[in-house]
């Protein structure tokens, strides 16, 4: 550790390794200033939108904060998003009700009708369940 760094802290260390470990103790929980924060609250918070990796195809996901299935980081799959925003134009037993909102069930996918994945255009998202969509990719296979 640099001799500056002695004076600067009330603690001393006889090592960075003893420093890492008193930091990995002290900032542990609650006693961590990030602790709670979610979503653009928090420094490390990236962006709203974030791509991913699916295979061969990359997905788009956002940040929609204390959303029930967003996961750990509050994230969903934007066409699942887009679904469950316009569930007026689907048949009401593909979805949960969960304190007045709309929700996609668990076991229900979203088919992009003509195939791109990247066109999330609403008209272009019909939401099946896995059997269905599985016998709808394997006739379009069948097709070519």
């Amino acid at each position: 550790m640099k001799r500056y760094r002695y004076f600067r802290s009330k603690y001393h260390y006889c090592s960075i390794e003893c420093h890492a470990n008193h930091k990995k103790i002290t900032f542990r929980g609650e006693n961590n200033h990030q602790y709670g924060l979610r979503g653009p609250m928090n420094s490390s918070f990236k962006n709203s939108s974030l791509k991913k990796h699916n295979n061969h195809l990359v997905d788009d996901w956002i940040y929609v904060g204390e959303w029930y299935r967003g996961g750990i980081h509050g994230r969903v799959k934007i066409y699942r998003y887009l679904v469950e925003q316009n569930h007026n134009l689907y048949d009401e037993a593909l979805f949960e009700i969960i304190d007045g909102w709309y929700y996609l069930k668990s076991k229900i996918e979203v088919h992009h009708i003509d195939f791109n994945h990247n066109n999330n255009d609403i008209s272009n998202l019909l939401p099946l369940t896995k059997s269905e969509h599985v016998r709808l990719h394997n006739q379009y296979r069948n097709q070519q």
